[in-house]
């Protein structure tokens, strides 16, 4: 799970406790949540999911839509967490992405996000880690003093627009995290575009099946944001071709091999997508948007085959990727899965017309 993912279902589960009651604890948040068992042994131990709550409330707070006392009492839901609800948390993209980053600051808050998430299939949390640590890493040409003087500005710079925090229970007191806000602006598609809410460029709620594309797509942005090497560049060309294959493999069917034909292997993305093609989007007209789907195809693998061209195809592989999958969920979500086959006149039941109207 996704830690953006994760504190929109917290925020969730604050507003079901909410409901009958004026402060309540995080325990009961969990409750709502479906998560038994909790209590302060749990989160006394400052790891797994119970660290994961508290990690997610304090970010709500931050952002004012909650109030966090402490794990036993006194929390709630502001009246600005109760607008928020109505429409959800996902109506504050849009301001999130409106935040402006400098090169080294989104390349820092890339970098901080890669190294500090941790993930669960059930919940994700953010630990924390020394900026100086990761400056190193990012800026190995800098004098110790300048890359200092680079780091004081770009965390100063992050933790003024509130994308970075102080990391709770950290092994360095220096430790930084991302916030809610930090995560949702690094990883996250743009949620100014106005195709988002016409489901046009992108969709806010995954095709149905397409939840684990979803979640490589988020972090093929972070990493090619935190890419330096031209052995993250290259990571980036192989995960666009291995995301490119898992989407084939979502809408591909066996049936749509033509009989007497081999069914393609998994990996054999190009081969797979040629039936897929001729089972859902078939005939002269669609010619090409047949085209345009291969051609996607081909951009996305191309920066597995050729690492010449560095950042520029890493970023082409990637566009090229994000196409891709959207022109495929566009098809799902237009046309049905099986057509059922035309009922000959010969067949139309004597008490019904053509049109299933009573004769």
């Amino acid at each position: 799970m996704r830690y953006s993912t994760w504190v929109e279902k917290v925020f969730s589960g604050f507003l079901a406790a909410a409901d009958g009651t004026h402060t309540f604890s995080l325990m009961q948040v969990g409750e709502a949540m479906g998560v038994e068992g909790l209590d302060y042994d749990a989160f006394a131990k400052h790891e797994g999911l119970p660290n994961a709550l508290v990690t997610a409330a304090y970010d709500l707070a931050a952002l004012d839509l909650v109030v966090f006392e402490n794990i036993a009492h006194g929390n709630s839901v502001t009246p600005l967490g109760r607008d928020v609800a109505e429409e959800g948390i996902l109506s504050l993209r849009a301001e999130i992405s409106a935040i402006t980053l400098r090169p080294d600051e989104e390349l820092m808050l890339a970098r901080l996000y890669e190294v500090t998430r941790v993930e669960d299939p059930d919940w994700a949390s953010l630990s924390g880690v020394d900026p100086e640590e990761v400056a190193a890493e990012l800026w190995p040409e800098m004098q110790a003093y300048e890359r200092q003087m680079r780091v004081m500005k770009v965390v100063g710079d992050l933790d003024r627009k509130r994308l970075i925090t102080r990391a709770m229970h950290a092994d360095s007191i220096d430790a930084q995290r991302p916030t809610y806000l930090g995560v949702v602006r690094i990883s996250e598609p743009d949620g100014r575009d106005d195709g988002l809410k016409a489901g046009l460029v992108d969709w806010r709620v995954p095709s149905p099946g397409f939840e684990t594309v979803e979640d490589r797509l988020a972090e093929l942005k972070t990493r090619l944001a935190a890419a330096r090497s031209d052995d993250d560049l290259s990571d980036i060309g192989r995960r666009c071709r291995d995301i490119a294959a898992d989407a084939v493999a979502i809408v591909f069917r066996p049936e749509m091999v033509p009989a007497g034909e081999a069914v393609p292997s998994r990996q054999d993305a190009k081969a797979c997508l040629e039936h897929y093609l001729n089972s859902r989007v078939g005939g002269g007209e669609l010619a090409e948007y047949r085209d345009f789907l291969r051609s996607s195809l081909k951009l996305a693998q191309a920066r597995t085959h050729s690492a010449r061209t560095g950042y520029v195809a890493a970023v082409a592989s990637a566009q090229g990727l994000l196409s891709f999958v959207r022109a495929l969920q566009a098809i799902e979500r237009s046309r049905p899965a099986t057509k059922e086959p035309e009922q000959s006149a010969e067949e139309e039941s004597p008490a019904t017309g053509p049109s299933g109207a009573p004769a």
